[in-house]
């Protein structure tokens, strides 16, 4: 999806709480990926689209994009991303953009 985890030493001269935000900066795009795995699961599970939610008929209002989301749904995927960053530079894992690969 664009992004590895690397397990690294911190690097020299940043303090843990300066790799934490470094890893933040990206935080929007953790939470498209992690609404992507829900709408895919959703997806395969038969759901669709409507404005109500309903599951006895597959039905919920957030199988759409990120940005179409009600604001108040969104938040369910901010808070999950938010413990990401801290669990990451916990373990001395850093989250970088994988470099583009050239296609020959």
């Amino acid at each position: 999806m664009g992004y590895e985890i690397n397990r690294s030493v911190l690097e020299s001269g940043k303090t843990l709480a300066e790799n934490i935000k470094a890893i933040k900066k990206v935080k929007y795009r953790l939470m498209e990926i992690e609404h992507d795995i829900w709408l895919r699961d959703n997806l395969i599970n038969g759901y669709e689209y409507a404005k109500d939610s309903n599951d006895r008929l597959a039905q919920h209002r957030d199988v759409n994009t990120l940005e179409g989301m009600p604001p108040e749904d969104r938040q369910l995927d901010e808070v999950i991303v938010e413990g990401i960053p801290d669990v990451l530079a916990e373990g001395q894992y850093t989250l970088s953009k994988k470099p583009k690969q050239r296609r020959d």
